[in-house]
Formats: structure tokens, sequence, C-alpha cells
């Protein structure tokens, strides 16, 4: 049986500072059921994990299909992104979670602090991840 990871890897560290640069309070490493979830953001309308997969975690596709299912049947909403999107872009990722699963920031004091950082955002970035 594998061990659960304890311990944040490099590529969560990364993502988990992007999100708390966007005002999101964060749960890390929680554990939900059977299953540890890398990030859990909780929300007024809108519980989501994200789970930040690198190359050597996450191999067994359908155990994270499984895994999946269970927590969207508890209510959670599920996002991967991978390592490679996270190092390349993690404000853009945290802005298109705020942006797609929190609108209710967008009506805070960080919406403010953090409108120049949505100026910024490459408008083929947008089309590229247009699917969230």
């Amino acid at each position: 049986m594998k061990k659960l990871m304890e311990e944040e890897s490099q590529i969560e560290i990364k993502m988990v500072g992007a999100l708390q640069r966007f005002g999101f309070t964060i749960q890390k490493q929680v554990k939900i059921g059977k299953y540890r979830v890398d990030i859990l953001i909780e929300g007024r309308d809108c519980d989501l994990v994200v789970e930040c997969d690198g190359a050597e975690f996450h191999t067994d596709q359908e155990k994270e299909k499984e895994r999946d299912e269970y927590l969207i049947k508890l209510g959670y909403s599920v996002m991967h992104l991978t390592g490679s999107e996270i190092y390349r872009k993690a404000d853009y990722h945290a802005f298109r979670i705020a942006d797609r699963y929190f609108p209710e920031l967008w009506q805070t004091e960080q919406y403010k602090k953090f409108e120049e950082s949505e100026k910024q955002i490459n408008k083929e970035d947008i089309d590229e991840y247009s699917d969230y």
C-alpha cells in the first residue's frame, strides 16, 4: 500500500502561494474519508479540491478517478493541475479558480489589491485555459 504523502511538494508550495496572494483561505494536506487532498478551498457556494499532479505522484489513473468520484459525491468540486501548469502560470490558475469557483472573492478588498494582476494576464492564456 502506498504511504500517503504528508509533506507538501514544491508544486504545492508554489500553488498555495499563488492562492494566498489572491486572498484564498486554504487548507493543505487535508484528509477526507480515506483520502488526503493537496489543497482544500472552502467557499460560500463551493468547496474545491485542488490536486497538484507531479510526475512521480498520481500515476494510477483508475485510483485517481475513483477518488475524484468519491469527493464529488461528497459535494466537492475537483481540479487537477499539472506541475508544469503550476510552474509556468500559478498566479493565472489562482485567478481562474477565483473567477470560476469563487465569484464572491471579487466583492472583497482582495479584488482591488489584485486588479493589476488580472490586467497582466496574457489574452492568449485566457483562450488556452477557457475550459474551466
